[in-house]
């Protein structure tokens, strides 16, 4: 099983030092580990569903929403 919680956490940390992630102020995973919310700096946020994603499928599907 993928570990999401490394997954996400990494993935802010590439996604901050990109032109299209400049603005993510945090990536954070929910608790039943389904959801990942991205926080902008300027206060608006999307959430995106990563129930049923491989580790390749969470990257895909949150970058598809930047």
């Amino acid at each position: 099983m993928e570990n999401k919680e490394e997954i996400v956490k990494r993935l802010k940390e590439l996604l901050v030092v990109t032109r299209a992630g400049e603005g993510i102020l945090d990536l954070v995973l929910d608790k039943k580990q389904e959801n990942v919310t991205i926080v902008y700096q300027n206060g608006h946020f999307k959430k995106v569903n990563i129930e049923a994603g491989s580790g390749l499928a969470i990257i895909k599907d949150i970058a598809s929403r930047l």
